[in-house]
C-alpha cells in the first residue's frame, strides 16, 4: 500500500477518534490494517483524553471526498453477502462525508517527545514511533526506524537510571555476559530471576527484547526475554555466497537459516532476521514469495 493512501485512511480514522469513537470501532472498517493503525489511533485518543488542542492541517492536506472513498474501498475485502457490502459502503459514505477538515495529532506527539516510561504522555510517544513505522516507504527505511526506536528505548532507560526511578520498561539491545558471569543488556545490569519467562532461543551476542522492572539501583529485573527479530520484505538485488542484498540491506545466511525457496535476484522474499551486537543481520528464515 502506498504511503499516501495510508495517510488518507489514517486521517479518516483520526476524524472518528475526534468524534468520540473507540479505536476498535474505527478499525472495524479496515480489518486488514488493525495491527498497524491501532497504536497511532491510541496516540490520538490519548491526546484528546488529556485535553490537548489539536490544530487542523493546512489546505494541502485536505483531500477530496472521492479520493477518500476510493482509497478506503481498496482496503476492504469484498464480503460474501450483498447486504453486508451495502452496509460497509454506507459506513464509508458517512466517514467520507464527515472528512471535510481533519485534525492532526502532531501537537500531542511533540509534547510527548521527552516523555519517559511511567510519564503521562509516554503512550503517545511510543504510538508515534509505531506510526512512523506504519508510514515507512521502503524496507530499508523501516529497518532504520526500528533500530532508532530500539536505541531510543535504551537511552530512556539510562535517563531513568540517572534519575533513580523504578518503572516498568521494554528494551531491545545486545545481550552480553560479563567476565564475572553477570548479564548485561546494552551495558545495563540484567537480573534474570528463576520465574522470568523466556520465549524462543535467547543467546548472548545478539539483540534481545526484555520486559521488566528497572530498579532504583540501576539494574533491570527481567520478567520476559525474547529474541529480537526484524521482518524484511523486498526484492533480492544480489546474492553472493552466504550474503544477500534485499532492498539495499545486506543480510548474512548461516547454516541455521531456514530456506523456503531459492532467493535468486529479482525474487520477492520475506526475511526474519536477528542482529548481532556488532550490527550484523543474520537470516533466521528466508521465504520466497509467489510472483504476483
Amino acid at each position: 500500500m502506498k504511503p499516501e493512501q495510508k495517510k488518507r485512511v489514517f486521517e479518516l480514522c483520526i476524524k472518528q477518534i475526534q468524534e468520540g469513537r473507540q479505536p476498535d470501532e474505527v478499525l472495524a472498517v479496515y480489518p486488514g490494517l488493525g495491527s498497524e493503525l491501532r497504536p497511532a489511533l491510541q496516540a490520538a485518543r490519548a491526546a484528546y483524553h488529556h485535553g490537548l488542542a489539536l490544530p487542523a492541517p493546512g489546505p494541502g492536506q485536505v483531500h477530496s471526498r472521492a479520493d477518500f472513498l476510493r482509497a478506503a474501498q481498496q482496503l476492504i475485502p469484498r464480503p460474501r453477502r450483498s447486504w453486508l457490502a451495502l452496509g460497509v459502503r454506507l459506513i464509508l459514505i458517512l466517514l467520507v462525508a464527515a472528512a471535510i477538515l481533519l485534525p492532526s495529532a502532531w501537537v500531542a506527539i511533540r509534547l510527548s517527545e521527552r516523555a519517559l516510561p511511567g510519564d503521562l504522555l509516554y503512550p503517545v510517544k511510543t504510538a508515534a514511533g509505531q506510526m512512523r513505522l506504519f508510514f515507512a516507504g521502503d524496507p530499508r527505511q523501516r529497518l532504520q526506524i526500528e533500530l532508532a526506536l530500539d536505541q531510543e528505548r535504551l537511552e530512556e532507560a539510562k535517563t531513568l537510571i540517572q534519575e533513580k526511578r523504578s518503572v516498568e520498561v521494554e528494551i531491545s539491545a545486545g545481550l552480553q555476559q560479563a567476565a564475572d558471569g553477570k548479564w548485561l543488556l546494552g551495558n545495563i545490569p540484567l537480573d534474570i530471576p528463576a520465574n522470568a519467562r523466556v520465549v524462543g532461543q535467547v543467546l548472548p551476542g545478539y539483540d534481545v527484547r526484555v520486559q521488566g522492572l528497572l530498579q532504583s539501583d540501576g539494574s533491570l529485573q527481567a520478567s520476559l526475554l525474547q529474541r529480537r527479530e526484524y521482518e524484511i520484505l523486498g526484492a533480492v538485488e544480489s546474492q553472493s555466497g552466504e550474503s544477500l542484498v534485499i532492498s539495499g540491506i545486506a543480510i548474512l545466511m548461516t547454516p541455521q537459516t531456514i530456506l523456503q525457496g531459492a532467493p535468486t535476484p529479482g525474487k520477492t522474499i520475506r526475511i526474519i532476521a536477528v542482529r548481532t551486537i556488532d550490527g550484523v543481520l543474520q537470516a533466521r528464515l528466508v521465504e520466497v514469495l509467489a510472483d504476483r
